[in-house]
């Protein structure tokens, strides 16, 4: 009698644990559009400069996604997920940095000169004051960097 208790207890429990689901496990992950535009301190735009979410949660598979600021200070973010680029960025709360563009292939260009545009709260997860709600729909996000 007491076997058969337990044996309906854990499926019950079974049960309850599947109905409510668990965090994100099994589910596909949502991703939706992220567009803004990035301003220096100075006011111009961030161009060539690399945006870059990342979800708060660290117990979540983290899926960063990614954008590059264009001629005229706009972006819009792409994820990468097991080799195939998502439009968009997953659903969550995210850190978000803007670093200097790269050197472009072939030239060591000025990495100092570089790293100058972009004041250095801005390029590190730990220390960015940025943090945007990725949600359903298309999101806009605004960034006017600050020295």
């Amino acid at each position: 009698m007491i076997v058969r208790v337990l044996r309906v207890l854990v499926l019950t429990a079974g049960l309850i644990a599947i109905s409510s689901g668990c965090g994100g496990c099994g589910g596909p992950t949502e991703f939706h559009p992220v567009e803004g535009t990035v301003t220096l301190p100075d006011g111009k735009p961030a161009v060539g400069c690399i945006v870059e979410f990342a979800p708060f949660e660290t117990n979540a598979t983290r899926h960063n996604a990614r954008g590059e600021v264009q001629a005229d200070g706009s972006y819009k973010l792409k994820s990468r997920v097991d080799g195939v680029e998502k439009e968009g960025a997953m659903l969550a709360k995210h850190k978000v940095i803007v670093t200097p563009p790269p050197s472009p292939p072939g030239t060591t260009g000025d990495p100092d000169k570089q790293n100058e545009l972009i004041p250095a709260k801005y390029k590190k997860y730990d220390d960015t004051p940025l943090n945007f709600v990725v949600e359903r729909g298309v999101n806009s996000f605004p960034i006017q960097l600050t020295k």
